[in-house]
């Protein structure tokens, strides 16, 4: 399975129809095929990276937060990990799934603290490569299910039951000191290498030994002395840096090796632009990311920019009277030789903080200070 388009109205602040893609719009040529896009079926391509930029204010949390939800209906079922309160939520899902590509429209409110699904639709219809252009026109077929399912479960179960997926969400300021819990679980359960695990840990501080858990306690060795911390001690012994660093790319590990999309929202908070290319890349390369994981991420450092060969994967995320999104490759003329990040410095996406509004601050500290 994987999801092809989003179209929401009545969500938080963003305008109606709000819409995102997530196949290939533009020309594909064969590097691209090689370390931007991933064949989910013959000529149709999803991207492996995503990636939405925008002033503070601007959306982009609201915008992510909707890809995961949407997601979670496809992966769970239902609706779960964000906190907000839905009413009258209108909601169309396109998505690809054994040959076939569904339409799947829904309405969604919160009742007794609860997302419940009504007015939901499922169509569907056959992919065919020489309609490779048309995936969301053309006459789609109702899906018909008999049977009854609770209010807070889409119907699309009844099309992806066993085709379960865990897409994760790392939400900006999300990292508590629980996650060194969840660490080692997931090293246990999806059985990631001790020493991958190892090179991690030393990619953020490299006089880390090791660090292991053992008798409820966590053991971290340095070259001359080591601790037994318990959980609530690691997260204070440890800088913020690492402990992000290591939770971000063992989450990554974890996505690449089983096709899972990774949702990060401000993925360079703490970290060093050159471990944040790094990690992007890690999703490019064909040896590594197999499956067709896709990495989706927030950023205000827009030189990751650079590293994209294709426009139409990039999203600006704008707010004037709501919450509005603009595709690089749809909106703008922008020549592929151009360094994105130079387009962005020179304010060609409309995107560069207001100098007035600069201006109008220093004179207020300067007459009151």
């Amino acid at each position: 399975m994987k999801l092809l388009r989003i179209v929401a109205t009545n969500y938080k602040n963003c305008e109606d129809n709000l819409t995102i893609d997530f196949v290939a719009k533009s020309k594909k040529t064969s590097e691209d095929k090689i370390y931007e896009l991933y064949p989910i079926d013959e000529e149709l391509y999803t991207f492996n990276t995503l990636a939405l930029v925008g002033k503070n204010a601007s959306g982009k949390t609201t915008v992510i937060e909707l890809i995961f939800i949407s997601l979670s209906i496809l992966e769970d079922y239902k609706v779960h990990g964000v906190e907000y309160s839905y009413n009258n939520t209108q909601l169309e899902l396109y998505f690809h799934h054994d040959h076939m590509i569904y339409h799947y429209k829904c309405t969604i409110n919160t009742i007794n603290g609860e997302a419940v699904f009504s007015n939901e639709v499922l169509q569907a219809k056959k992919y065919y490569k020489t309609k490779a252009n048309e995936l969301f026109e053309g006459k789609f077929r109702e899906v018909v299910f008999k049977g009854k399912l609770p209010n807070t479960i889409s119907k699309v179960f009844y099309v992806l039951e066993g085709e379960r997926k865990v897409s994760q969400y790392l939400p900006a300021y999300s990292f508590g000191e629980y996650n060194y819990s969840v660490i080692f679980d997931v090293l246990s359960k999806d059985n990631i290498g001790v020493s991958i695990f190892s090179k991690i840990v030393q990619l953020f501080d490299n006089n880390i030994k090791s660090l292991r858990f053992e008798n409820n306690l966590f053991k971290v060795e340095y070259r001359d002395s080591s601790y037994e911390l318990s959980n609530k001690e690691l997260f204070n012994f440890l800088s913020s840096g690492t402990s992000r660093g290591i939770i971000l790319f063992l989450t990554a590990v974890n996505c690449l090796k089983k096709g899972y999309d990774l949702i990060v929202d401000e993925i360079e908070t703490h970290f060093h632009k050159t471990i944040v290319e790094n990690l992007i890349i890690l999703f490019k390369d064909p040896y590594i990311n197999k499956k067709g994981a896709c990495l989706i991420f927030t950023t205000h450092q827009c030189e990751l920019l650079d590293l994209f060969n294709r426009q139409d994967n990039i999203y600006i995320t704008k707010a004037n009277e709501h919450i509005h999104l603009e595709n690089m490759y749809d909106t703008y003329d922008i020549r592929p030789e151009l360094l994105k990040s130079n387009q962005y410095y020179n304010n060609a996406f409309d995107t560069a903080v207001n100098y007035e509004d600069l201006m109008s601050l220093k004179k207020e500290l300067i007459d009151t200070l």
